[in-house]
Protein backbone atom coordinates (compact mmCIF):
# COMPACT_ATOMS: atom_id res chain seq x y z
CA UNK A 1 0.00 0.00 0.00
CA UNK A 2 1.39 3.51 -1.34
CA UNK A 3 1.10 6.33 1.97
CA UNK A 4 -1.26 9.50 0.93
CA UNK A 5 -0.20 12.21 2.29
CA UNK A 6 -2.56 15.60 2.86
CA UNK A 7 -1.60 19.13 2.55
CA UNK A 8 -3.81 21.65 4.90
CA UNK A 9 -3.71 25.19 3.75
CA UNK A 10 -2.71 27.72 6.46
CA UNK A 11 -5.14 30.46 7.65
CA UNK A 12 -4.60 33.09 6.11
CA UNK A 13 -3.43 36.19 7.68
CA UNK A 14 -6.29 38.56 9.60
CA UNK A 15 -6.20 42.07 8.67
CA UNK A 16 -6.49 44.05 11.19
CA UNK A 17 -7.94 47.87 10.87
CA UNK A 18 -4.86 50.26 12.00
CA UNK A 19 -4.20 51.47 15.37
CA UNK A 20 -4.86 55.13 13.99
CA UNK A 21 -8.37 54.31 12.47
CA UNK A 22 -9.42 52.75 15.32
CA UNK A 23 -8.43 55.53 17.89
CA UNK A 24 -10.09 58.28 15.26
CA UNK A 25 -13.29 55.79 15.57
CA UNK A 26 -13.52 55.86 18.99
CA UNK A 27 -13.17 59.09 19.44
CA UNK A 28 -15.95 59.54 17.00
CA UNK A 29 -18.40 57.73 19.13
CA UNK A 30 -17.61 59.07 22.23
CA UNK A 31 -18.37 62.65 20.61
CA UNK A 32 -21.56 61.54 19.46
CA UNK A 33 -22.71 60.07 22.05
CA UNK A 34 -21.58 63.11 24.39
CA UNK A 35 -23.59 65.29 21.98
CA UNK A 36 -26.75 62.98 22.21
CA UNK A 37 -26.61 62.91 25.81
CA UNK A 38 -26.30 66.88 26.02
CA UNK A 39 -29.14 67.58 23.68
CA UNK A 40 -31.11 65.06 25.66
CA UNK A 41 -30.36 66.88 28.51
CA UNK A 42 -31.05 70.52 27.70
CA UNK A 43 -34.55 68.86 26.10
CA UNK A 44 -35.60 67.52 30.21
CA UNK A 45 -34.15 71.03 31.61
CA UNK A 46 -36.16 72.84 28.87
CA UNK A 47 -39.33 71.23 29.17
CA UNK A 48 -39.10 71.58 32.74
CA UNK A 49 -38.47 75.20 32.83
CA UNK A 50 -41.02 75.68 30.00
CA UNK A 51 -44.08 77.92 30.60
CA UNK A 52 -46.47 80.39 28.21
CA UNK A 53 -48.15 83.71 28.56
CA UNK A 54 -49.77 86.22 26.77
CA UNK A 55 -49.55 90.33 26.87
CA UNK A 56 -51.83 92.84 25.40
CA UNK A 57 -50.53 96.53 24.32
CA UNK A 58 -52.59 98.93 22.41
CA UNK A 59 -50.67 102.51 20.65
CA UNK A 60 -52.85 104.30 19.15
CA UNK A 61 -52.33 107.22 16.06
CA UNK A 62 -50.17 104.57 14.67
CA UNK A 63 -49.87 105.33 10.81
CA UNK A 64 -47.73 102.74 9.66
CA UNK A 65 -47.20 99.17 10.63
CA UNK A 66 -44.60 96.84 10.28
CA UNK A 67 -44.13 93.37 11.45
CA UNK A 68 -40.76 91.45 11.29
CA UNK A 69 -41.35 88.04 13.52
CA UNK A 70 -38.61 85.17 13.05
CA UNK A 71 -40.11 82.79 15.72
CA UNK A 72 -44.10 82.15 15.13
CA UNK A 73 -46.92 83.70 13.48
CA UNK A 74 -48.40 86.43 12.46
CA UNK A 75 -52.66 87.11 12.58
CA UNK A 76 -54.09 90.36 11.63
CA UNK A 77 -57.54 91.34 11.84
CA UNK A 78 -59.31 94.17 10.94
CA UNK A 79 -60.05 96.78 13.63
CA UNK A 80 -62.67 99.81 13.30
CA UNK A 81 -61.21 103.00 11.44
CA UNK A 82 -59.26 105.81 13.81
CA UNK A 83 -59.06 102.93 16.67
CA UNK A 84 -55.36 101.93 18.24
CA UNK A 85 -53.78 98.91 17.00
CA UNK A 86 -54.00 96.34 19.55
CA UNK A 87 -51.10 93.72 19.41
CA UNK A 88 -51.94 90.36 21.79
CA UNK A 89 -48.34 87.80 21.72
CA UNK A 90 -48.62 84.54 22.64
CA UNK A 91 -45.10 83.77 24.07
CA UNK A 92 -43.48 80.71 25.02
CA UNK A 93 -40.55 80.34 26.58
CA UNK A 94 -37.68 77.73 28.71
CA UNK A 95 -34.37 78.24 28.64
CA UNK A 96 -34.69 80.54 25.60
CA UNK A 97 -36.58 83.93 26.22
CA UNK A 98 -37.67 85.55 22.74
CA UNK A 99 -36.39 88.86 22.33
CA UNK A 100 -39.82 91.32 21.90
CA UNK A 101 -39.69 95.31 20.94
CA UNK A 102 -42.27 97.82 19.71
CA UNK A 103 -40.45 100.80 18.94
CA UNK A 104 -42.80 104.15 17.75
CA UNK A 105 -41.12 106.80 15.35
CA UNK A 106 -42.21 110.24 15.48
CA UNK A 107 -43.99 109.59 11.90
CA UNK A 108 -46.31 107.69 13.08
CA UNK A 109 -44.49 103.82 12.95
CA UNK A 110 -45.09 101.32 14.98
CA UNK A 111 -42.60 98.03 14.40
CA UNK A 112 -42.85 95.34 16.01
CA UNK A 113 -40.18 92.62 15.73
CA UNK A 114 -39.57 89.41 17.64
CA UNK A 115 -36.11 86.76 17.74
CA UNK A 116 -34.75 84.23 19.95
CA UNK A 117 -30.87 83.84 20.17
CA UNK A 118 -29.85 80.10 19.12
CA UNK A 119 -28.36 78.20 22.02
CA UNK A 120 -25.66 75.42 21.90
CA UNK A 121 -27.57 71.64 20.88
CA UNK A 122 -31.32 73.36 19.89
CA UNK A 123 -33.85 71.99 21.09
CA UNK A 124 -35.36 74.31 23.61
CA UNK A 125 -38.90 75.94 23.03
CA UNK A 126 -39.08 79.83 22.28
CA UNK A 127 -42.01 81.34 19.99
CA UNK A 128 -43.45 84.22 20.00
CA UNK A 129 -47.26 84.63 17.86
CA UNK A 130 -48.69 87.82 17.42
CA UNK A 131 -52.23 88.53 17.01
CA UNK A 132 -52.44 92.48 15.38
CA UNK A 133 -56.24 94.25 15.12
CA UNK A 134 -55.15 96.53 12.71
CA UNK A 135 -57.27 99.82 11.62
CA UNK A 136 -58.83 100.76 7.89
CA UNK A 137 -56.32 102.92 6.30
CA UNK A 138 -53.12 101.96 8.33
CA UNK A 139 -50.04 101.09 6.21
CA UNK A 140 -48.71 97.75 6.72
CA UNK A 141 -45.48 95.72 5.74
CA UNK A 142 -45.36 91.89 7.35
CA UNK A 143 -42.41 89.68 6.70
CA UNK A 144 -42.16 86.53 9.13
CA UNK A 145 -39.22 83.76 8.53
CA UNK A 146 -40.55 81.55 11.81
CA UNK A 147 -44.03 80.85 10.84
CA UNK A 148 -47.54 81.23 9.29
CA UNK A 149 -48.40 85.22 8.09
CA UNK A 150 -52.29 85.50 8.26
CA UNK A 151 -54.81 88.32 6.72
CA UNK A 152 -58.06 89.14 7.31
CA UNK A 153 -60.35 91.93 5.76
CA UNK A 154 -57.57 94.47 5.32
CA UNK A 155 -57.93 97.75 3.70
CA UNK A 156 -55.35 100.15 3.09
CA UNK A 157 -54.66 102.77 0.57
CA UNK A 158 -51.03 102.30 0.63
CA UNK A 159 -49.22 99.12 -1.24
CA UNK A 160 -49.47 95.68 0.88
CA UNK A 161 -46.13 93.30 0.93
CA UNK A 162 -46.32 90.16 3.09
CA UNK A 163 -43.50 87.27 3.00
CA UNK A 164 -42.65 83.80 4.90
CA UNK A 165 -39.27 82.61 4.55
CA UNK A 166 -40.66 79.18 6.23
CA UNK A 167 -44.94 78.93 6.49
CA UNK A 168 -47.60 79.97 4.41
CA UNK A 169 -48.82 82.83 3.06
CA UNK A 170 -52.86 83.38 3.50
CA UNK A 171 -55.00 86.51 2.78
CA UNK A 172 -58.71 86.88 2.80
CA UNK A 173 -60.73 90.15 2.18
CA UNK A 174 -57.71 92.60 1.00
CA UNK A 175 -58.44 95.64 -0.61
CA UNK A 176 -54.86 97.94 -1.74
CA UNK A 177 -53.64 99.92 -4.35
CA UNK A 178 -50.79 97.10 -5.19
CA UNK A 179 -50.25 93.53 -3.40
CA UNK A 180 -47.13 91.63 -3.29
CA UNK A 181 -46.92 88.26 -1.76
CA UNK A 182 -43.95 85.79 -1.13
CA UNK A 183 -43.51 82.26 -0.12
CA UNK A 184 -40.30 80.53 0.37
CA UNK A 185 -41.54 76.90 1.90
CA UNK A 186 -45.17 76.80 1.87
CA UNK A 187 -48.31 78.09 0.16
CA UNK A 188 -49.16 81.38 -0.80
CA UNK A 189 -53.24 81.68 -0.52
CA UNK A 190 -55.16 85.18 -1.54
CA UNK A 191 -59.52 85.20 -2.23
CA UNK A 192 -61.64 88.48 -2.24
CA UNK A 193 -58.08 90.17 -3.35
CA UNK A 194 -59.17 93.75 -4.84
CA UNK A 195 -55.73 95.24 -6.36
CA UNK A 196 -54.67 96.97 -9.55
CA UNK A 197 -51.76 95.27 -9.44
CA UNK A 198 -50.93 91.53 -7.82
CA UNK A 199 -47.14 89.75 -7.59
CA UNK A 200 -47.50 86.27 -5.91
CA UNK A 201 -44.53 83.90 -6.30
CA UNK A 202 -43.58 80.69 -4.05
CA UNK A 203 -40.54 78.62 -3.96
CA UNK A 204 -42.16 75.52 -2.34
CA UNK A 205 -46.13 75.08 -2.92
CA UNK A 206 -49.00 76.65 -4.42
CA UNK A 207 -50.06 79.89 -5.64
CA UNK A 208 -53.63 79.97 -5.33
CA UNK A 209 -55.63 83.88 -5.56
CA UNK A 210 -59.58 84.28 -6.54
CA UNK A 211 -59.70 88.43 -7.52
CA UNK A 212 -63.04 89.86 -6.61
CA UNK A 213 -62.25 92.61 -9.24
CA UNK A 214 -59.85 92.77 -12.26
CA UNK A 215 -56.14 93.70 -11.92
CA UNK A 216 -54.23 95.82 -14.06
CA UNK A 217 -51.88 93.18 -13.85
CA UNK A 218 -51.59 89.92 -12.50
CA UNK A 219 -47.98 87.81 -12.04
CA UNK A 220 -47.73 84.43 -10.53
CA UNK A 221 -45.28 82.18 -10.44
CA UNK A 222 -44.10 78.84 -8.55
CA UNK A 223 -41.00 77.17 -8.61
CA UNK A 224 -42.05 73.33 -7.22
CA UNK A 225 -46.15 73.29 -7.41
CA UNK A 226 -49.41 74.39 -9.22
CA UNK A 227 -50.65 77.81 -9.89
CA UNK A 228 -54.39 78.52 -10.16
CA UNK A 229 -56.01 81.74 -11.03
CA UNK A 230 -59.58 82.81 -9.96
CA UNK A 231 -60.27 86.00 -12.30
CA UNK A 232 -63.46 88.16 -13.24
CA UNK A 233 -64.31 87.65 -16.62
CA UNK A 234 -63.10 90.43 -18.37
CA UNK A 235 -60.48 90.51 -21.61
CA UNK A 236 -56.70 89.98 -20.66
CA UNK A 237 -53.43 89.75 -22.53
CA UNK A 238 -52.15 86.35 -21.47
CA UNK A 239 -49.26 84.77 -21.16
CA UNK A 240 -49.02 81.12 -19.16
CA UNK A 241 -46.21 78.16 -19.58
CA UNK A 242 -45.38 75.33 -17.24
CA UNK A 243 -42.17 73.69 -17.46
CA UNK A 244 -43.62 70.44 -16.34
CA UNK A 245 -47.35 70.48 -16.24
CA UNK A 246 -51.14 71.59 -17.79
CA UNK A 247 -51.83 74.95 -19.02
CA UNK A 248 -55.59 75.83 -18.82
CA UNK A 249 -56.32 79.25 -19.84
CA UNK A 250 -58.86 78.33 -22.71
CA UNK A 251 -61.97 79.28 -20.13
CA UNK A 252 -60.98 82.89 -20.30
CA UNK A 253 -61.61 86.13 -22.38
CA UNK A 254 -58.25 86.95 -24.22
CA UNK A 255 -57.36 89.55 -26.04
CA UNK A 256 -53.72 90.57 -26.95
CA UNK A 257 -54.63 94.24 -27.10
CA UNK A 258 -56.26 93.91 -23.74
CA UNK A 259 -55.83 96.74 -21.26
CA UNK A 260 -55.19 93.98 -18.21
CA UNK A 261 -52.43 91.67 -18.38
CA UNK A 262 -51.52 87.87 -16.54
CA UNK A 263 -48.33 86.27 -16.54
CA UNK A 264 -48.67 82.80 -14.80
CA UNK A 265 -45.79 80.49 -14.70
CA UNK A 266 -44.77 77.14 -13.36
CA UNK A 267 -41.44 75.45 -13.36
CA UNK A 268 -42.87 71.91 -11.64
CA UNK A 269 -46.90 71.93 -11.70
CA UNK A 270 -49.91 72.60 -13.41
CA UNK A 271 -51.37 76.60 -14.72
CA UNK A 272 -54.74 77.29 -14.19
CA UNK A 273 -56.77 80.40 -15.15
CA UNK A 274 -60.62 80.76 -15.03
CA UNK A 275 -63.33 82.64 -14.19
CA UNK A 276 -65.35 82.16 -11.36
CA UNK A 277 -67.22 79.04 -11.38
CA UNK A 278 -64.54 77.31 -14.21
CA UNK A 279 -66.18 79.22 -16.70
Amino acid sequence: MSATTTTQRLPSRIRRTPPAIRVILVVIVVIWALFAIASAGITLIDLAARHEFTTHASYPDVRRLVVDNSTGDIHLVRAPAGSPVTVTAHVTEGLRTPHRSAMRTAGGTLRLSASCADVPFGGAACNVGYTVAVPAGTGLTVDSSGGDVNVRDYAGRAPLAVSSSSGDVDLTGISVPSLQLEGSAGDVHGEGIRARVVDAKSSAGDVVLALASPARRLAAESSAADVRLTVPDVPYRVKASSSAGDVSDGAILQDPHAARRIDASSSAGDVTIAPPGGG
